[in-house]
Order: C-alpha cells, then sequence, then structure tokens
C-alpha cells in the first residue's frame, strides 16, 4: 500500500503542492493516479512607510511605496488630508504631489488606500515633514497725510509670519530737510520745515534679524494752509505825545505770495497813513494821559492775520514841549505830582522820559496805592543839565547840574539831595498846579531821599527807592529800619503824633493803630507773624520804637506797603485832593421855592468804585438815592429842611472813623 505525505511549499507568491510517493511494505503493483493540484490564493498588498521631508512654502512630488507579493499591478487613493495643512493630488499610480500652506512648517500626513484590483484597498498613511524656514518680512507701499508747518508722528507697518521683532531704518528722505526721523519700532517723528508743504518720500528698510533687510517706501503728503503774513515793526518810543506823527518802519511779508493790508487796529487812538513812501503814525489828541498797548495787522487776501504789539505810553505834551503827562489828565483837581531830572543834558531828556514812565508803571501795581490811581495826575518835565550827572564827594566828583544834584547828603554817602528852592522855582513855572516833587538823579549809585522833595537815582532798584522816599515825602511815613548806630541823629525830630507807622506806646488799647488789630488778645509781636501787631524796632532803633507789621516797603525795599502805611497813604492823597472836588449847590445856604425840586450834586475825587455816596433828609437815610451823585429832590417839603451828603471810602484801606468819611449839609429854606 503507498502513503502520500503532503507538503505545502511556499514559491514564487503561490503554493504548490506535492505529492511525495512512499514505499509501503510489501506493497507492489502499479501506482495510483495523481491528486488535483489546489488554486493559489493572492495576497494583498503591503503599504510601505511612505515619509517624506520637505522645505517651508516649497512642493513635493513623489511616489507612494507599497509591495504585493503577486507582483500585481497597484492603484492608489486618497482617502483623507488636513486642509489646513496644505493640499495633496495622488495619482492612481501612487506619484502624488503635495503643496504646503503658506508659512506651514512641522508635521503633516495624509491616508490613501492601496489596491491590487483583488484584494480589499488596504489603507495606508503617509507621512510629510515641512521643515522651517526663516520668512522675510513684508513691507507695502505706506502713505501718511499731515499739514504744513504742523509736527506729526505716524507709525509704519509690517508683518513676518515667524512673529520675529522688526527693526525699521530709514534709508533716505527727499527733500533732505524735510523734518523727518524714524525710530527702530517704526514711529515716524516729522518737524517739517517751515512753510514746507507737498509729498515727503522715505526710502525705509525693515529687517527681522535673521534675513537680509527689505525695502520698502512710505510717502508724507502735507496740505498745505494758508501762512499769516509777518509783520516786522521797528518799535517806537514808549512814551508817545498824543498829537503827534511818528514815522514807522515795517516790513510786511507772506510765504504764499499773497498781497498784504497793514493797518491799524485802534482808530480811535491812532492814524495810519501809509501814502508816503515812509509809513506815519499820528496819535490822536486827548485830554488824558493813556497806558495802552499800540496795535498794528497785516491781512492777507484770505483774512490771515498777523499782529504787531507794543506798550506805549500816550503822554500829553506842555504846549511849550518841555513836559509831559503821563497819568491822568493836565489840569485837573487830582493830586499833580512832577517827576523832574538832575544831571541829564540835552540829549539824555528822553532817558528821563523813560525812567519816569519805568516809575508809573510800577507805582500804581500795589493795591494800598493803585486802587486810588483816579486820584493822581504824573507829569514829566524836562530839565537840561550843562553836565551829566551828580557830585560825589566819595570820588571826588563835581558836576554843573540844574539842580545842585549831590551824594553824601548830611555825611550820609547814599543820601542823594538837591537845591529844593531851584526844584520848586522851576516845576513851578511848568505846572503851576503842583502838589509834590521827585527828582530823578543822573547816576547809577544806590541813593535817594525824603524831605520836602524825593530824589531816587537810576540805580536798579530805581522805582522802589522812588516809592520808598515818597513814603516818606508824601505820606508822612518813617523809616522802620535799624541803625543803631545813628539813630541818635534822629531821636529829637520825633514825635508820637508825627508817623502814622511808629510807636513807642506798648499799652495795646492807645496804640494809633489799634483799630487794625484782628483780636486784641492775640497781637501778633514775634518776628515772621503775619498780620498788624507791634513789632519792636523801628525809627532806626531797634529797642524801644515798634511798627505795624513784620516788614513793609518802609523796612525792606520792594516788600508791600501794608495796612497802615496804605492808611497813610490814602488818608494823605484825601487831605490833598478831598473827598469830592466840588459840591452844588456851592453855599451851604440854600433858598427853595414851594413846591419845586431843587438840585444837588458832588463831584467825587476818585469814583464810585470807591467812594459811596448817601443822603440824609432830615436825618433820615434816603436810600433811593444811594451812589447817586447828583439828585433832585424834595418838592413836597413844605417847611424849611436839611440835606445831607456823605461820602465815604468803601476801598477798605481806611478803617480809621475820623478819616473814613466827610460830609456836605445844606441848610434848605422855602418860599
Amino acid at each position: 500500500m503507498r502513503r502520500s505525505e503532503l507538503r505545502w511549499l511556499r514559491q514564487s507568491g503561490f503554493f504548490l503542492f506535492s505529492v511525495i510517493g512512499l514505499a509501503g511494505c510489501g506493497g507492489g503493483g502499479s501506482d495510483s493516479p495523481p491528486a488535483p493540484q489546489p488554486t493559489p490564493q493572492n495576497v494583498a498588498p503591503v503599504p510601505g512607510s511612505n515619509t517624506f521631508q520637505l522645505n517651508e512654502d516649497s512642493s513635493l512630488q513623489a511616489q507612494l511605496g507599497a509591495t504585493d507579493a503577486d507582483n500585481d499591478a497597484l492603484s492608489y487613493q486618497l482617502t483623507s488630508q488636513t486642509q489646513a495643512q496644505g493640499v495633496v493630488t495622488l495619482q492612481n499610480d501612487g506619484r502624488f504631489t503635495y503643496q504646503p500652506s503658506a508659512n506651514f512648517a512641522g508635521e503633516a500626513s495624509f491616508t490613501f488606500t492601496v489596491s491590487d484590483g483583488k484584494n480589499p484597498p488596504v489603507a495606508g498613511n503617509a507621512k510629510l515633514t515641512v521643515q522651517n524656514i526663516n520668512d522675510l518680512p513684508q513691507a507695502a507701499l505706506q502713505q501718511f497725510a499731515g499739514v504744513e508747518d504742523t509736527a506729526a508722528t505716524f507709525q509704519l507697518k509690517a508683518t513676518d509670519v515667524d512673529q520675529d521683532t522688526l527693526t525699521f531704518s530709514l534709508q533716505s528722505v527727499s527733500p533732505a530737510n524735510a523734518g523727518v526721523t524714524v525710530s527702530p519700532a517704526g514711529s515716524i517723528s516729522l518737524k517739517p520745515a517751515a512753510n514746507f508743504n507737498g509729498k515727503i518720500a522715505l526710502q525705509l528698510q525693515v529687517t527681522d534679524g535673521k534675513s537680509a533687510a527689505v525695502a520698502f517706501v512710505a510717502d508724507i503728503t502735507l496740505t498745505a494752509v494758508n501762512d499769516a503774513p509777518v509783520l516786522t515793526v521797528t518799535p517806537l518810543p514808549a512814551l508817545l505825545d498824543a498829537g503827534q506823527s511818528y514815522t514807522l518802519t515795517y516790513t510786511a511779508e507772506d510765504v504764499d505770495g499773497d498781497v498784504v493790508t497793514v493797518s491799524n487796529a485802534q482808530p480811535e487812538l491812532f492814524r495810519l497813513d501809509r501814502s508816503q513812501a515812509n509809513a506815519s503814525l499820528q496819535v490822536l489828541a486827548r485830554t488824558d494821559a493813556l497806558d495802552t498797548e499800540l496795535v498794528l495787522q497785516a491781512t492777507d487776501p484770505q483774512g490771515a492775520t498777523t499782529q504787531y504789539k507794543q506798550k506805549v505810553l500816550l503822554a500829553i505834551p506842555a504846549s511849550n514841549g518841555m513836559g509831559r503827562t503821563i497819568v491822568g489828565p493836565v489840569q485837573s483837581n487830582r493830586l499833580n505830582l512832577v517827576i523832574v531830572g538832575d544831571g541829564f543834558t540835552a540829549t539824555e531828556q528822553q532817558k528821563l522820559r523813560d525812567a519816569a514812565v519805568k516809575f508809573s508803571q510800577v507805582f500804581f501795581t500795589s493795591k494800598e496805592i493803585g486802587t486810588h490811581r483816579d486820584g493822581w495826575s504824573l507829569h514829566v518835565l524836562d530839565a537840561v543839565s550843562a553836565q551829566s550827572g551828580a557830585d560825589d564827594p566819595s570820588t571826588n566828583t563835581l558836576v554843573d547840574t540844574l539842580f545842585d544834584g549831590n551824594f553824601g547828603c548830611a555825611g550820609i554817602d547814599r543820601l542823594y539831595c538837591v537845591n529844593s528852592s531851584k526844584v520848586f522855582n522851576y516845576v513851578f513855572q511848568h505846572y503851576p498846579q503842583f502838589d509834590f516833587v521827585l527828582v530823578a538823579g543822573n547816576s547809577t549809585k544806590y541813593g535817594g531821599a525824603g524831605g520836602a522833595i524825593s530824589t531816587f537815582t537810576l540805580h536798579q532798584s530805581a522805582t522802589d527807592v522812588a516809592i520808598h522816599e515818597l513814603g516818606h515825602s508824601f505820606a508822612r511815613l518813617a523809616d522802620e529800619y535799624v541803625d543803631d548806630a545813628n539813630a541818635h541823629l534822629y531821636l529829637p525830630g520825633y514825635c508820637e503824633s508825627c508817623y502814622a507807622n511808629i510807636t513807642q506806646l506798648t499799652d495795646l488799647s492807645q496804640v494809633k493803630w489799634r483799630h487794625w488789630f484782628n483780636d486784641p488778645a492775640k497781637v501778633p509781636t514775634l518776628p515772621g507773624q503775619a498780620g498788624v501787631g507791634l513789632f519792636e524796632g523801628g525809627y532806626y532803633h531797634s529797642k524801644g520804637f515798634y511798627r505795624p507789621k513784620d516788614n513793609s516797603f518802609m523796612l525792606e525795599l520792594g516788600k508791600p506797603v501794608g495796612e497802615i502805611n496804605g492808611e497813610a497813604w490814602v488818608n494823605q492823597l484825601y487831605q490833598t485832593i478831598g473827598m469830592f472836588h466840588s459840591q452844588q449847590p456851592q453855599q451851604s445856604q440854600v433858598v427853595q421855592a414851594r413846591g419845586q425840586s431843587q438840585q444837588f450834586a458832588l463831584k467825587l475825587s476818585i469814583g464810585s468804585a470807591q467812594q459811596q455816596v448817601q443822603w440824609w433828609l432830615n436825618g433820615q437815610l434816603l436810600p433811593q438815592f444811594d451812589n447817586q451823585t447828583s439828585i433832585s429832590c424834595c418838592q413836597d417839603q413844605q417847611q424849611n429842611y436839611q440835606l445831607k451828603a456823605v461820602v465815604t471810602d468803601i476801598s477798605g484801606l481806611i478803617k480809621a472813623p475820623a478819616l473814613v468819611s466827610k460830609e456836605v449839609q445844606w441848610h434848605v429854606q422855602i418860599q
């Protein structure tokens, strides 16, 4: 009998079934018929690893890999891909193209199937590694807009997909003087040249620090604006005489090329005449001096205007041209202060006038003096000396001057004196209505004096010295500073009633300025304390004499006038000019027809801002007439009556009851 042994052999991708005949024991005879051969089975393809690499922003063309034991023809089909990573195009034969998304870097993949057409499709996966490559920054043309003559800032923009820090730089600018700077962060700072308008071209670069810089351009367009004209005027003198004409030198230019018109902005004060080659400015006639501004303006056809302003004092010249009123009217019931000079030659009279104007502009700045400015008229009077300067024994200097001005008066080096008789006679010839005289000495040495005449020099402290000396001459105030070495010289001239600002009394109930104590129980006495009190030291003595304030202009130049000194100042003003200039009727005895009204009037010396008027009929207040300076009254009175007008200073600078008011009475007889 034959036995068979089956054995499977794998060859060339399919199985052969072979029969190996074995001789059986005792067997013999012929072989049996061959067994049928089994059909070979087809094996499915096997996808390969399919791993690929490429650079960012490049494309890949490649072939997918797979093996097939049967050597069958294979076909491929794309089953999935991630669109954010790019686009895969797969051919049937396994060739594919991969286009990664812009700027994508990292790991990507897609899936596919491979088929031999005999077995079910086999799934496969392809891996794509996209290597990061640095991207250049991107910057496009950038355009900005600005305005002529106007500084501005702008911000440049550029992008970098790698999010790198970008650095900007300016390579060139046209025009070169455009006033442009660029910071590394891309901030454009523009400070355009004056009057430039149009386009500014910038050549720029931006870099991420990893690759070459990228060039780009930017434009700034400045819109033209109409420029105001430029008006340049040669200054006129600070003091101008009313009624006089002055040559006016000016230039009026316009960078836009427009025709410019120059005009006078104050036709009520000046008249501008441009009909001649040289323009002239006429100061219109007036009756009172005025501290004001000259205002000229240049205008182009578009209405753009430029003004020139100059502070000027419009003075009222005397008929002979020797004097000028620089504050108030010429003829008035005001207090007339005349400023005259000594040691000024004929060519130096303007120097004197300038000093007087400077004084007048400072004099009224303190409230204690300036509040009653309308009670003053100031005049400056030319006075020609043969020589310039002043006598000075300390330097053996002798000068021939009109009023014999000299330092070292009474043996005190800084005491500057003049011949009072000569001064009074000279001033009276020109301003017979004068009340006080202030003499300016033509020297820069510190000095001055207060007496029948106040004096000062042209030292840098001139104005403060002049006001201090007027404190003596006009307000009858004593010096508050200490000079113990010379104090004994002045002691014989002291009396308790002589000076409003010095006392030897320590009994507070007897002190002459006690009406100014805020709290009689807490009167300031120590250095540095504020308020009106009793401060030891004054009238040149460190002990035994007392002043009302810790400091004032009578102790130290430039310091405030102070309450007590201010009250004395205002009181002296009223003592000189009165609280009212005139009354109507002038007689105190008045006859009035029965049934008829009677006119009563007052002309205040200062004005309603500082003075109050009240009217009283037979002792009864008539409130309907408050603050009226002229009234029509009393037609209903059947019997004789008394009418009283009371003028009160309401400035707050006077508190003494005896000083604050003044009254006038009329005794009216009815007929």
